[in-house]
């Protein structure tokens, strides 16, 4: 009866522990995997753009900064990050300013290397209540999901012909892991 007890009492413990170390791991996991959901959910939006390229998760230069996504199309090219935040209202913090340098600091490289004007954008895959509109804060789109088509559809910095779109999706291609 004792070797019963002491089996169930070790069975627990070593439950208990892997349940513990799941919810560690899961805990650690978290903001990766929220940040996933968040650039699957604009991905899902670019697939529906005609006319534009996009491509996932690009590093380029000795800083190898990794961009989310880069949009070739004929209104230029843009460089799009996304944040995934738990926010209800986006607003012109310490926190924002820090994300819009990281946004200006992962598109030089690509600005460099295209020679063109990049048009970097901020965009929130949350349903945070952000108040900017269609206009650049510091230099930098900070817009919600539901405005990403338009913005990148209706505005234009860039004129680039079919042609040129493809040349400059196919000098990024060796720099990213996922095309569309």
């Amino acid at each position: 009866m004792k070797g019963n007890f002491n089996e169930t009492l070790l069975i627990f413990a070593v439950d208990l522990f892997l349940i513990g170390f799941a919810v560690y791991i899961f805990g650690r996991m978290r903001p990766y995997v929220k940040g996933d959901v968040g650039e699957e959910s604009i991905k899902y939006i670019l697939d529906k753009l005609h006319g534009y390229y996009y491509l996932s998760d690009i590093m380029i230069g000795n800083r190898k900064v990794n961009m989310d996504c880069v949009v070739i199309g004929p209104t230029g090219v843009w460089m799009v990050e996304v944040k995934n935040y738990r926010k209800k209202e986006i607003k012109l913090d310490k926190w924002l300013l820090d994300d819009m340098e990281q946004v200006k600091y992962e598109m030089k490289p690509l600005q460099e290397m295209l020679n063109i004007p990049v048009t970097p954008v901020l965009v929130f895959a949350n349903k945070a209540k952000i108040h900017f509109g269609m206009v650049p804060q510091y230099g930098v789109y900070v817009i919600g999901k539901p405005w990403l088509e338009e913005l990148i559809t209706k505005t234009s910095k860039v004129v680039l012909n079919p042609e040129q779109c493809l040349e400059i999706k196919e000098k990024l291609k060796p720099y990213t892991s996922k095309i569309s």
